[in-house]
């Protein structure tokens, strides 16, 4: 999902000619301006630039971590494989997934400034720098779903579903393959989706839809990104002898990066006896695009374990994967002062994509005969010119199950068992459960020195209890939920936008709503509305991030505020009675928060209002006689 981090050596620096440059011989009078290309010089290889340097060259690993973190829908499902017509089919599953990722990879980096000194002439400072290095991607997460579904209707079978998850994602350079090897920048990334799958017979397809809200941290600054991603297969079983079965595939990953801007903090060093030079950078890195191709070809069959109700679904599959996108491009800006001289200008990233490399995995799908409980275990091998990892994953999922059905894995099982169209179920009572899920959103700030809208990202794990009534297929009641979260973020502070970040944080969420619905089957839709609470963190950071270099004056006039906040949320959901007690549920809510004050500093009020969005899958036990 993402490479962030790298490294970087120092600049070849160039000075051009310019009209001022030769007019001057005293070495007192030449100093200024061999002071202006080191502090050049000082600010690319600075970690902070550094960061951004070889991070473009990161951001291949996003298709390597799609592909690990995205599999097509059927490893999601099950379904019977001879059901009656029209039968409504759901369930809910969790999975998680561990693994790492090497890259090598290189980036171009070309730039140039012009200083201005006060009633001179300007001229121009120019540079390139390669940057050619190794990273390590260390990443572990959980994503939990709910779906519904409509088996045989016209030969048909469909599901639709919504997911939720959060990804820990750590960077790391090997040794020996920067001057900053002991940098691991830290991202956090909760994300969102839904997905939908259609198969008739031995065909079958799917699609997937996610939002990923990157929120890193480096240097000790915060780097937040938007992944948006679309991911297709379509695939053709044959049924060969003895239980057997080959599937060709065929997929595409299509991933769209938006990149918050890295503020770089200040260079700060003495440019002479009794004057101050300070640089600051703020780099905005273009929306980088992926376009992920996969073939596949899968091998599996079922096997009975003797003595127990387990039958498992082995299965081996090899894939091709090629990066269809061309070069990656980025660009970084600058601006700063030194002494009384003005500085200002940019420079261009480019790094080639990922190319292609194979995919090798093998696993065991596992059904527990008789019950709606699945499972699997699946390992993968990334092998190619530019990268080599793996990943080990597994998961569990609850099927809601006709009487007299046999489930199918990933494989089929043979069986000729009928069923009819599920009854209908009774919500009248009260229900308690637990759920997962992902926040995001942003604060509006107004406040002295100007506006700004950190935005923020986090999980959301919690829980809810309620009341339903029923009279025919309407169903009303009330809900109370509540639930903790990591969500966190910033954006340069107009206060003083080259020294300090402002920040966001969402330490908890809860509403108390009413809620009206609509019964299919076993299935309710519905949608909800009413109070909103939360427990919100705003502040301004320190963002000065240069090693060895003291802070200058004044850049400890730092502070932070919480307040519980007071709003409304509307929002819809499905909810689908696995059993006679238990049903899983998905929804969405949208939250806000009206303007509060926060003391972000001593003597610095920041008015700011607080809105988001929530999607998360739960679990309820009704409390039925």
């Amino acid at each position: 999902m993402l490479r962030a981090g790298g490294t970087g050596g120092t600049p070849r620096t160039r000075l051009c000619s310019h009209p001022a440059a030769g007019r001057h011989s005293a070495s007192s009078a030449r100093w200024p301006i061999v002071m202006l290309v080191s502090a050049v010089a000082l600010v690319t290889s600075a970690p902070s630039a550094a960061y951004a340097q070889c991070s473009l060259g990161n951001t291949p690993a996003v298709s390597t971590i799609n592909t690990a973190f995205i599999p097509s829908v059927p490893a999601f499902l099950s379904s019977e494989p001879n059901s009656g017509p029209d039968q409504q089919s759901g369930g809910a599953w969790a999975r998680a997934l561990g693994g790492t990722v090497t890259e090598q990879f290189a980036t171009n980096f070309n730039a140039s400034f012009t200083v201005t000194p006060p009633g001179g002439h300007s001229f121009r400072i120019a540079f390139s720098q390669p940057c050619s290095t190794q990273q390590k991607v260390d990443f572990a997460g959980y994503e939990v779903g709910h779906d519904i579904g409509v088996l045989n209707a016209n030969n048909w079978d469909w599901h639709f579903g919504v997911l939720a998850g959060y990804l820990g994602v750590n960077v790391s350079s090997p040794p020996g393959t920067g001057p900053l090897p002991s940098e691991n920048p830290e991202t956090n990334i909760p994300f969102a989706g839904f997905y939908t799958s259609f198969s008739r017979g031995a065909f079958s397809a799917d699609l997937q839809a996610r939002m990923y809200d990157l929120q890193g941290q480096s240097l000790g600054q915060r780097v937040d990104f938007r992944d948006y991603t679309l991911a297709a297969n379509v695939a053709y079983r044959f049924d060969l002898p003895g239980n057997w079965t080959l599937e060709p595939s065929v997929g595409g990953t299509f991933a769209r990066l938006s990149f918050g801007p890295i503020n770089s903090g200040a260079v700060t060093f003495p440019l002479g006896p009794t004057s101050l030079a300070t640089l600051g950078t703020s780099i905005q890195v273009q929306d980088v695009q992926s376009m992920l191709g996969r073939a596949s070809v899968g091998l599996g069959t079922s096997l009975p374990v003797p003595g127990t109700q387990i039958v498992a679904y082995p299965f081996v599959t090899a894939s091709v994967l090629h990066e269809f996108e061309g070069n990656l491009t980025g660009t970084l800006t600058g601006t700063g002062t030194f002494g009384p001289n003005q500085l200002q200008g940019g420079g261009v990233f480019t790094s080639p994509s990922i190319g292609t490399y194979g995919q090798f995995s093998g696993g065991s799908a596992f059904q527990l005969a008789n019950t709606g409980w699945l499972g699997f275990l699946r390992v993968v091998y990334w092998t190619g010119e530019n990268i080599q990892g793996y990943s080990v994953g597994g998961g569990l999922r609850y099927q809601f199950e006709e009487p007299g059905h046999e489930k199918r894995g990933p494989y089929p099982v043979k069986a000729s068992m009928k069923g009819g169209p599920a009854e209908s179920y009774d919500w009248s009572g009260p229900y308690a459960g637990l759920s997962v899920g992902s926040t995001w959103g942003h604060t509006h700030w107004a406040t002295q020195g100007g506006t700004v809208d950190p935005d923020f990202a986090g999980y959301l794990l919690g829980g809810q209890v309620g009341y339903n009534f029923q009279k025919g297929k309407f169903v009303w009641g009330i809900e109370a939920d509540a639930g903790a979260s990591n969500a966190r973020g910033e954006a340069a502070c107009p206060i003083q936008p080259l020294l300090f970040g402002c920040n966001d944080n969402v330490g908890a969420l809860g509403s108390l709503t009413a809620r009206f619905g609509y019964t299919w089957g076993r299935a309710l839709f519905y949608a909800k509305g009413g109070w909103a609470y939360g427990n919100v963190t705003a502040g301004r950071g320190v963002n000065f991030v240069q090693p060895g270099i003291p802070p200058p004056a004044g850049v400890g006039d730092v502070g932070q505020s919480t307040n519980w906040e007071n709003g409304w949320t509307v929002g819809a959901g499905m909810e689908f009675a696995l059993t006679d007690r238990w049903s899983a549920k998905a929804e969405y809510m949208h939250y806000e928060f009206p303007q509060y004050a926060f003391a972000v500093a001593p003597g610095v009020t920041a008015n700011a209002s607080t809105g988001g969005d929530i999607v998360r899958i739960g679990v309820n036990y009704h409390f039925r006689p």
